[in-house]
């Protein structure tokens, strides 16, 4: 069995609903290598262990619409009558118990680590959109105060330009020389 192997298949079958991870019945019972009627018929024998949605639920008519829209390889689930069951990473550990196989548990350990992964990803994702969106609101203020800025030294600009027109309106005073001997006061 290889591992590279295995957490890439667990990678591509990982999928997000009711925002949270999960792994629909089929692809969970191919990687354990057992058929999914035989995954399912193990999980209605022990209700116990799968007590409510934080570990396993079935998908709405909608909802199991929406994935075979949205990934190819879960087609053959337009053809099924029911409405597949998905399981989040407790369902899947719950999962591998009732399965009781070598197999079972090495492709668990697998399986968990790949969502281990992704959640360590998400974080890591989500703090980098924090930071962008605070370096985008530091730019914002910092463009905000410089717009301030420049729009006080556009008005002293302003104010010194019509200074100067005024300056330059104003009657000249003084002396005209019109030729050597002649002198016409203004």
């Amino acid at each position: 069995m290889d591992y590279s192997i295995l957490k890439q298949q667990a990678e591509s079958k990982i999928l997000f609903i009711r925002d949270k991870e999960v792994m629909i019945d089929a692809d969970l019972a191919e990687m354990y290598g057992v058929p999914t009627g035989e995954l399912n018929r193990r999980i209605r024998k022990n209700p116990q262990r799968f007590p409510n949605d934080l570990y396993s639920f079935e998908l709405t008519n909608e909802e199991k619409s929406d994935v075979i829209s949205k990934y190819q390889h879960l087609d053959k689930l337009k053809f099924s009558a029911h409405n597949p069951k998905v399981f989040t990473e407790y369902g899947v550990i719950m999962a591998s118990t009732i399965l009781d196989s070598d197999i079972a548990i090495q492709v668990c350990h697998i399986i968990v680590d790949t969502f281990i992964q992704l959640r360590k990803n998400q974080k890591n994702v989500d703090e980098l959109k924090a930071e962008i969106e605070h370096l985008r609101t530091t730019i914002d203020e910092q463009a905000q105060q410089y717009a301030t800025h420049f729009q006080v030294v556009f008005r002293e600009i302003q104010k010194l330009k019509e200074q100067v027109e005024i300056k330059s309106e104003a009657q000249s005073v003084g002396f005209v020389l019109t030729d050597k001997n002649t002198t016409e006061q203004n």
